[in-house]
């Protein structure tokens, strides 16, 4: 089976871990009860969604609750979609449409293994926060 063919399906996402280029230091990318899923269809599309843990709800609904309520909720979420190619031991997703307006039109790399039911996402090195770091993403098998 190719790898193109073990991605394919629905992953939920298990844990997130940001470490840090310079000492290596590792911790929660969205905190405890982070929740995510990541498809990757046959004909190659795919989709993302994670939102961090402890997520409080908005006072209304998403236009009349307040300023730093929606804010909040932005920041502590993230969605994607668009086309994804293989590239050895990388997948690059071709961003079409995002909550996070910068990655339309862009290409995000992530570098990928397979343990058992899992598939292990790993950006290129990249500024988070002001540090240089990468952000590893584990995924189980949903469907």
């Amino acid at each position: 089976m190719s790898d193109r063919e073990k991605l394919v399906g629905v992953w939920e996402l298990v844990d997130a871990t940001t470490i840090t280029a310079e000492d290596g230091r590792r911790e929660s990318s969205y905190g405890d009860g982070a929740t995510g899923f990541i498809h990757y269809t046959a004909t190659g599309r795919m989709m993302a969604l994670i939102t961090h843990g402890a997520r409080e709800r908005l006072e209304g609904d998403r236009q009349s609750s307040p300023d730093w309520q929606k804010a909040r909720a932005y920041t502590t979420s993230i969605a994607y979609a668009g086309r994804y190619s293989i590239e050895g031991d990388r997948v690059v997703h071709h961003v079409d449409t995002s909550t996070y307006p910068n990655w339309v039109g862009t290409q995000l790399t992530r570098q990928f293994r397979f343990e058992d039911d899992r598939v292990f996402l790993r950006t290129l090195p990249q500024m988070q926060n002001g540090i240089m770091a990468v952000l590893e993403l584990e995924w189980r098998r949903h469907d």
